[in-house]
């Protein structure tokens, strides 16, 4: 384990502070860490076989392919992908986040930068989500269209609540209002916002990690 006095980035399953805006880490245990982590508390790992950012990319790696060959449908395989992550991070929850951001979106840390980490799992679509969710205008006007990735719109803005809570409202409206935002992104970002919210205060939490999928195919998915 690798621990500095002070704060803590448990998103990796360490304890790290920032001293003048440098992260010092100090070894203090000869365990194996495959984690590293920079400036902004994102998680990078440096791979091994208890990688847990590998092990949640292997996942959501089954889970495409299962909805790809219409086994399950994408909405599904979002849930699925939360249940895995949360086994996976067993508690953790700033690493529960982290790990289906820089999986499931292209971006990483709570700016949302973009993510250069290699654990991006793209080609989600939009099958299984309830029609208010779809985002299949475009389908319907192009029926060879690629289908919208709302296993990534969920996440993005799941993550963006976990962060900022209510305060990511604004900014929903800002970016889906925009050149082709749809009235679906809207109202499934608002349930993601609402959702990772929800997880946000480590003394009450009102929902945990693994309550998620049960709780997105109870409010997302089709029944």
């Amino acid at each position: 384990m690798w621990r500095c006095s002070g704060g803590e980035y448990p998103s990796c399953g360490w304890d790290c502070n920032l001293e003048n805006d440098v992260l010092v880490l100090d070894l203090i245990s000869t365990s194996p860490s495959n984690c590293l982590a920079d400036e902004e508390g994102n998680c990078h790992s440096s791979g091994g076989l208890d990688d847990p950012l590998q092990q949640v990319h292997d996942c959501a790696q089954r889970n495409l392919a299962a909805a790809s060959a219409g086994t399950i449908t994408n909405c599904e395989a979002l849930a699925r992908t939360v249940e895995c992550a949360a086994r996976i991070f067993s508690g953790n929850v700033p690493g529960f986040i982290n790990g289906l951001q820089v999986v499931l979106t292209d971006t990483m840390g709570r700016l949302a930068q973009p993510n250069t980490t290699g654990y991006y799992v793209p080609g989600f679509g939009n099958t299984g989500f309830r029609p208010q969710f779809q985002d299949d205008e475009l389908q319907r006007q192009n029926p060879n269209a690629p289908p919208p990735n709302q296993v990534r719109h969920f996440i993005g803005w799941l993550v963006a609540g976990y962060y900022w809570q209510i305060g990511a409202i604004p900014l929903l409206y800002q970016t889906e209002s925009g050149p082709g935002g749809t009235q679906d992104d809207i109202d499934l970002g608002l349930a993601a916002i609402f959702a990772g919210a929800a997880m946000s205060n480590p003394i009450d939490r009102v929902m945990r990690p693994e309550q998620l999928g049960q709780w997105i195919r109870d409010n997302i998915c089709q029944k």
